[in-house]
């Protein structure tokens, strides 16, 4: 949890969200993320994730409000070049995530910039070894810097998951429970 939001989310619904979970036999703990310290990068927090790993203590994590973001960099099949956040790098722990190239006009040559763009398996096959979720809303925020309006955005997603969970959401007269929204941003995929 981004630590700037901890205390704004709390009380009114993160506690509510943990004992959900718990009640669906997840273990919860809870890690708060100052997002101002210079040791929060994607690199430090998924090597904490691999020690939690490997000690059995991670199955899968949320990470609530905005907090280190890993970016990928390819040239697509069309030969453009593209940009774009990565979360399967904290779901692939054993996957090797290097910088070796940077972008020259609509290329890659050789050198970094601090944006992966190779992604090699160490063990046959990309692998999945933890679920991972991301709620973030300081986009949708007319402040986006505003943790009062991030707030309010995350505590009424937490109450409306609660709401899902114990079968008192619906949408109108029309229940809500098969249906997703996927929205897939690579046209060329």
């Amino acid at each position: 949890v981004n630590e700037s939001l901890y205390g704004l989310i709390f009380n009114e619904s993160l506690v509510q969200y943990i004992q959900d979970l718990e009640a669906e036999q997840f273990h919860v703990r809870i890690i708060t993320v100052s997002p101002s310290y210079t040791g929060n990068t994607p690199a430090a927090l998924r090597d904490y994730m691999k020690m939690l790993r490997v000690e059995g203590k991670l199955n899968g994590t949320l990470f609530i409000g905005d907090l280190p973001t890993p970016y990928f960099e390819i040239i697509n099949p069309t030969g453009i070049y593209q940009s774009f956040p990565v979360d399967l790098f904290y779901m692939d722990l054993d996957g090797l995530w290097q910088d070796c190239y940077v972008r020259q006009n609509n290329t890659l040559i050789a050198g970094t910039n601090g944006i992966y763009d190779t992604h090699l398996v160490l063990r046959g096959t990309v692998i999945s070894y933890i679920y991972f979720g991301r709620l973030t809303v300081s986009a949708m925020c007319q402040t986006p810097t505003d943790m009062n309006e991030q707030s309010s955005f995350i505590n009424n997603y937490l109450k409306k998951n609660h709401a899902y969970r114990v079968g008192e959401f619906s949408q109108g007269s029309r229940e809500v429970l098969h249906r997703a929204l996927v929205y897939a941003d690579d046209d060329f995929a």
